[in-house]
């Protein structure tokens, strides 16, 4: 619930939530956030803050502060411990306290606000939640209900990234059918002498569809690996992000196989449109005229 703490004549606005500690960790991790102190086995009359709020109030482990809930009510508590999720607003305006001490500061008896569920398939909460509406007489929240705002910004950020992509995978076919014809031109009287010895036209098509085909495999292998050394060297840049000395990656940077192969495999998919023009150029030139330097 909502609350203020007060402190030496300060006061600020902060979300006092009251839970189990070993069960709320195992929804939202808070124990391996800890700088400070513990959360786990909290008495009565101790709470855990964020980092923020701790600086905020010069507080350190042992000290004692007011929490004054929208009822009226008023808890004093010893801080037992001090986290730092990484998050502003959590760090800066959140109190746990034990489940008891949450129900008498807000007068709420033996009753219990908030139950949280934690998912093996994240993506499945909008659907358990409505699923869970249609069986009992509560509101029923996704997370993902609760962070719209942030996953249409994800959203829209990944739409930025598709369209970035569609546009290179355009312009590096434009690039390999522009070798490719400068590859015809070029090499016009050897084709005009493969026609002579025998070679068909699909022949003639397939090397150069072949060619650039290959041109696009080996250089998607040398683009992969340029690619994962640069991300591994600036995924190696780390910041620090909050006063107690947690660090985070500048460019955080995740791997994995199938990514890697699904672009091998598009690189070469487009290498082969983007030959088959020039391949088909080559196949239509008439050798009589090539050899004659016509």
């Amino acid at each position: 619930g909502q609350a203020f703490v007060n402190r030496n004549e300060k006061r600020k606005a902060v979300t006092v939530v009251g839970m189990f500690p070993e069960k709320h960790n195992n929804v939202v991790d808070i124990q391996s956030k800890l700088v400070q102190g513990r959360f786990f086995g909290l008495n009565g009359g101790e709470a855990v803050i964020g980092f923020k709020l701790a600086d905020e109030f010069a507080l350190k482990l042992g000290d004692k502060i007011r929490v004054v809930s929208a009822e009226g009510n008023v808890g004093n508590y010893t801080v037992a411990g001090i986290f730092d999720t990484g998050f502003s607003a959590v760090d800066s305006a959140t109190v746990f306290i034990p489940l008891r001490d949450a129900q008498s500061l807000f007068g709420v008896g033996n009753a219990v606000t908030t139950i949280g569920l934690k998912l093996n398939r994240i993506f499945e909460a909008k659907d358990l939640a409505q699923q869970i509406a249609l069986q009992v007489p509560y509101e029923t929240r996704s997370w993902m209900e609760d962070n719209q705002q942030l996953l249409s910004g994800l959203r829209a950020q990944s739409q930025s990234s598709n369209l970035i992509l569609v546009f290179t995978t355009i312009a590096a076919g434009f690039g390999i059918a522009s070798i490719m014809i400068t590859s015809v031109v070029t090499r016009l009287r050897e084709i005009g002498i493969l026609k002579a010895i025998g070679a068909t036209n699909r022949q003639i098509l397939q090397i150069f569809a072949i060619e650039g085909t290959l041109l696009a495999f080996f250089g998607a292998i040398a683009g992969a690996v340029q690619g994962i050394a640069l991300s591994l060297a600036l995924y190696s840049i780390r910041v620090q992000v909050s006063e107690t000395g947690r660090t985070a990656e500048v460019f955080p940077f995740d791997l994995t196989p199938d990514l890697v192969v699904r672009a091998i495999v598009i690189a070469v998919l487009v290498g082969l449109a983007a030959s088959w023009y020039p391949a088909w150029r080559a196949a239509r030139v008439n050798a009589i005229e090539v050899i004659r330097g016509v």
